[in-house]
C-alpha cells in the first residue's frame, strides 16, 4: 500500500514538472469519435499529449475543451527515428468502439497501448488522427 502511495506521488510531481515545462506550444489532435482509455472512456474532443515519462511512456492525454487530464499508462516502445508524423492511432471494434493503441510524436518516438480484446463477431479497423501544433493562447 506504502509502495502504491509512493509511485502515485512520484507519477503527480513528475506530471507537474512535464506540464510546467510543456511551454507555448501545444501539439494537438481533433478526435472526431469517443474511445477508450486506460483512464477510460474519453469523449470526442481536441486533446492535447503531454509526456510524462518519455523512457517508460507513461502519457498525458489532456481534453482541450474541459482541460481535464488523464494518464494512458505505461506503453511499450515501438519509436522509428525515420517516421517523423505525429498522430494517434486507434484500434476500433465495429460493437465495441475505439480505443487508443499507439501514440506517435514528431521526434521518431512511439509507444503502443493495450487495446481490448473484441468479440469474435466484431470486425476490426483502425482510425489514425493526425496532431497540428498550435500557439497557446
Amino acid at each position: 500500500m506504502k509502495s502504491t502511495l509512493n509511485s502515485l506521488l512520484i507519477t503527480a510531481g513528475l506530471t507537474l514538472s512535464a506540464v510546467a515545462a510543456y511551454g507555448q506550444t501545444n501539439i494537438v489532435a481533433q478526435v472526431p469519435f469517443a474511445f477508450k482509455t486506460a483512464a477510460g472512456m474519453q469523449p470526442a474532443g481536441e486533446y492535447a499529449i503531454v509526456p510524462v515519462s518519455t523512457s517508460a511512456g507513461v502519457m498525458m492525454l489532456e481534453n482541450m475543451d474541459t482541460r481535464h487530464g488523464s494518464m494512458l499508462g505505461i506503453g511499450a516502445n515501438s519509436g522509428n527515428p525515420y517516421d517523423k508524423t505525429p498522430r494517434l492511432v486507434f484500434r476500433c471494434g465495429s460493437e465495441s468502439g475505439c480505443a487508443l493503441s499507439e501514440v506517435k510524436l514528431g521526434d521518431g518516438r512511439a509507444w503502443t497501448y493495450k487495446a481490448p480484446h473484441w468479440k469474435t463477431s466484431e470486425t476490426e479497423r483502425v482510425a489514425v488522427v493526425y496532431f497540428e501544433t498550435k500557439l497557446a493562447e
